[in-house]
């Protein structure tokens, strides 16, 4: 597949009625990032995985103690190598978000979980709890 034939295949994604029924399943909050991730899907970043960024407070069903689930907000994806440097730079200057190359490694290399970045947290009693993390490189059999 070529690249401009993914970008409009992932484009049409967010569209569809399955997508937009798993999102809502998992994360009502994304529906209103439909729109924005179409248009940077459209301008060369295809997506491949996401969180809105949620904060959700309640109390645990078992323990009664209270609880608050802190998501980041991040996007996952490929873009193309001639177009990344720019967006990198624009990201950084023109916004207040990050954007990060990820490198892809070899299966055998094992980094530890410690370097991730966390994604989720969860702060109760006191303690915080890292939920979900994602690692600063993607191994190779993930990429392919």
């Amino acid at each position: 597949m070529k690249f401009n034939e993914a970008k409009a295949r992932a484009v049409a994604l967010f569209n569809s009625a399955e997508f937009k029924e798993r999102v809502n399943e998992e994360d009502a909050t994304m529906l209103r990032q439909l729109a924005i991730l179409q248009e940077i899907n459209r301008n060369g970043f295809i997506t491949v995985n996401s969180q809105a960024g949620a904060k959700t407070k309640g109390k645990h069903h078992e323990t009664g103690k209270s609880y608050e689930n802190i998501e980041r907000a991040y996007l996952m994806g490929f873009m193309l190598e001639t177009e990344a440097p720019e967006f990198i730079k624009n990201m950084g200057l023109k916004t207040d978000k990050n954007a990060v190359f990820v490198p892809v490694c070899s299966d055998d290399i094992k980094l530890p979980s410690a370097l991730d970045i966390p994604l989720t947290i969860t702060k109760s009693a006191g303690a915080v709890r890292v939920d979900t993390h994602f690692s600063s490189a993607l191994p190779k059999s993930a990429f392919d």
